[in-house]
């Protein structure tokens, strides 16, 4: 009989935000697809295998947690980091667009802010530190044992 330990809340959340990612490169392909507009043909193709690939890498780490695959975990680690360094490298190199960003009014809501992003990037570290190298994701992703 085969001995399987619970996911842990780490592959629990990490399984949450991949979808989400997914979802989020899925989007514009979706919206894209429904719209009429006279985009041109190389443009299109580009933002599609962009957007496809990279939801495609999003749901195969996803699947490879949900059936306890090595490489599931490490993809994921690998995905949720790349994700935290573009994030914090967009804040500091704000793109461009026709939305205009939340500007602080004093001292006290930047230093709130900052505050606020360092404990987000703290949490989302620690998650991605507990799924590398937590003892309970260890103890998920070892081969079970097959002793009766």
């Amino acid at each position: 009989m085969e001995n399987k330990p619970k996911r842990p809340p780490s592959v629990w959340i990490s399984q949450i935000f991949l979808m989400i990612f997914a979802l989020i490169f899925l989007l514009p392909v979706v919206l894209i697809l429904l719209m009429v507009v006279g985009m041109p043909i190389l443009a299109f193709l580009i933002v599609l295998v962009f957007n496809i690939g990279i939801a495609t890498l999003f749901l195969t780490a996803f699947w490879g947690l949900v059936k306890r695959r090595v490489y599931g975990r490490w993809m994921t680690v690998t995905l949720l980091s790349l994700m935290l360094v573009v994030s914090t490298l967009a804040q500091f190199f704000k793109p461009s667009g026709p939305l205009g960003y939340y500007e602080y009014k004093n001292s006290v809501q930047v230093m709130g802010g900052a505050c606020a992003q360092l404990f987000m990037i703290g949490l989302f570290v620690y998650l991605i530190y507990s799924l590398a190298f937590g003892s309970a994701a260890n103890a998920f992703f070892a081969k079970p044992d097959t002793t009766e």
